[in-house]
């Protein structure tokens, strides 16, 4: 082995450069820094060179590396870690640790404890186990625990290999998760294991809570997420306890915050062991975060009992952009104010008020209106559309506003690609909504008016005023509700799938509500005030 000179080895220990696996420490980017009092240098031993770590008699006396690229433990056929180790004096516990932290793709950490004895060289190895990411550093513990404090001694170590590095950047997530891709994985913490399993044909996010006080799974995004907008910091997701033996309390946090308070956090409940929807509604005056911890234990009353947890559909809510009819989902166009350029040497701005929306089972409605006095006077949808659906008659029945119904022969597909045209009154020329088509939601709903009455689909609802529970029953099963204030801005969205439902409104602040529900695939309204 390649001997190397002290000046060049003091130079690395300032400036860190860093490497890949395998070290054999004939390479001066191969130091290892020390930490927790430990002090590293890589020495002579015989005609090799190796790492030296004197330890302090510290509970975790360390050395460690950032990688150039990052270690992949995700193979369980290929994750084994082997090096030598020689404790010089014999005076330490023989208790060590080998840790990978900045994990991507699985849990955030993966650590294996290994033991030493006697003052011989020895070769350790340890094998991890499955369900690994990528990670960016190592940690070598000399000493590992309270039991280590106190005792202390001086270690070479030499030829760590094993695993192999990737190239490929696996990107941090941002919202909405679905947990189809493996960087949506949200690492537990005290005690929580988290795997991405299958729940029928979806993938979902399972979480095995410990019996600790904060049983939790947690990420880091790419982009912080901004919740300093209080019409647009609403998160969604839906949760199903699996054996109903939690306490029902839990919370959601981020944190990180910069531009405002450095964590948010708001409670939220579970009931029963159904798929239930949660809808979380961030208060004002707050900033963008960079982290999302998802506890399913909250506190001293959640420590000894656990529960197993799915998880799917994380989502941030935001309204409509246009002010109009309430938009209820990310990237709704409802009565959303769009600009473009028209097609020509012109480029004269159009700005349109544009609403997409269900209408039916197999069908939905493009409607366009003005966003200022000269009206529209054409609309049209060239090109493929999804599923090539049929197109109605241009309807201009309602004053200032075209619209356009698309009709499926076959089952609708989930996502419509389509672009619109039109044009104005008083300018010349024709606008697209975009160079490519635009992808659009085909269950997309936009209404918190009345879409139909009461009574034509069988459907009771009391007491009204309520001050704590709304009973809302149906002679056909009510797929879904949601609830909305005055403004438009959703504040409670619940899957019901039954003939009737006792919805808990206790929280909601006093004022008049809209009550909006599916049944038999058509959209009913009502409106009810909360003492």
């Amino acid at each position: 082995m390649k001997k190397i000179t002290l000046l060049l080895t003091l130079f690395v220990a300032t400036f860190g450069f860093s490497q890949n696996l395998p070290f054999d420490f004939s390479s001066a980017n191969q130091l290892m820094p020390g930490g927790d009092g430990a002090v590293t240098t890589i020495v002579q031993d015989g005609a090799n060179d190796v790492l030296q770590i004197v330890g302090a008699q510290n509970a975790w006396d360390h050395a460690a590396i950032t990688f150039k690229d990052n270690i992949d433990l995700s193979d369980d056929a290929n994750n084994t870690i082997t090096f030598k180790i020689k404790p010089m004096n014999g005076t330490g516990n023989g208790n060590h640790l080998l840790k990978f932290e900045g994990g991507v793709a699985g849990p955030a950490i993966a650590e294996m404890p290994y033991t030493t004895t006697g003052t011989d060289w020895q070769t350790v190895t340890v094998d991890f186990g499955t369900g690994l990411g990528n990670y960016s550093k190592m940690v070598l513990f000399v000493d590992s625990g309270a039991d280590n404090a106190g005792v202390s001694d001086t270690y070479l170590v030499d030829d760590i290999s094993g695993a192999k590095h990737t190239t490929v950047v696996i990107e941090a997530p941002n919202l909405p998760f679905d947990f189809s891709s493996a960087n949506q994985l949200m690492p537990g913490g005290d005690g929580a294991v988290t795997t991405i399993v299958q729940d029928g044909a979806n993938d979902v996010l399972q979480i095995v809570g410990a019996q600790n006080a904060w049983d939790h799974a947690a990420i880091t995004f790419k982009d912080n997420i901004d919740l300093s907008d209080d019409a647009n910091n609403t998160i969604t997701f839906k949760i199903k306890p699996m054996n109903g033996t939690g306490n029902g309390n839990h919370l959601l946090k981020f944190e990180g915050g910069v531009a405002g308070p450095a964590i948010a956090e708001m409670p939220y409940t579970t009931t029963g062991t159904d798929w239930q929807t949660i809808t979380v509604d961030f208060g004002t005056g707050l900033g963008n975060y960079s982290k999302m911890v998802l506890f399913v234990d909250s506190g001293a009353d959640n420590a000894g009992v656990s529960d197993t947890y799915l998880v799917d559909d994380i989502a941030l809510t935001t309204s409509s952009t246009g002010g109009g009819g309430g938009g209820t989902s990310d990237d709704a166009y409802c009565e959303k104010v769009v600009t473009h350029l028209n097609i020509g040497a012109a480029l004269v701005a159009s700005e349109i008020k544009l609403t997409v929306e269900n209408s039916g089972e197999k069908s939905m409605k493009v409607t366009i209106e003005s966003n200022n006095d000269d009206a529209v006077d054409f609309i049209l949808i060239p090109g493929d559309v999804t599923g090539s659906p049929t197109q109605s008659a241009v309807d201009s029945s309602v004053v200032g506003k075209l619209s356009i119904t698309l009709t499926w022969e076959e089952t609708a597909p989930t996502d419509v690609a389509l672009n619109i045209l039109w044009s104005k009154v008083s300018t010349e020329g024709n606008w697209q909504l975009g160079d490519a088509p635009t992808t659009f939601k085909f269950d997309a709903s936009c209404e918190t008016a009345s879409v139909r009455d009461n009574t034509l689909l069988n459907v009771t609802m009391y007491p009204n005023p309520t001050s704590s529970r709304l009973n809302i029953s149906a002679k056909s099963t009510i797929k879904s509700a949601a609830i909305f204030n005055l403004l438009g801005k959703q504040v409670m969205s619940l899957e019901i799938n039954k003939t009737s439902e006792s919805i808990d409104v206790s929280n909601l602040s006093s004022g008049i509500y809209l009550i909006k529900y599916t049944v038999n695939n058509a959209v009913g309204t009502a409106k009810f005030i909360k003492e």
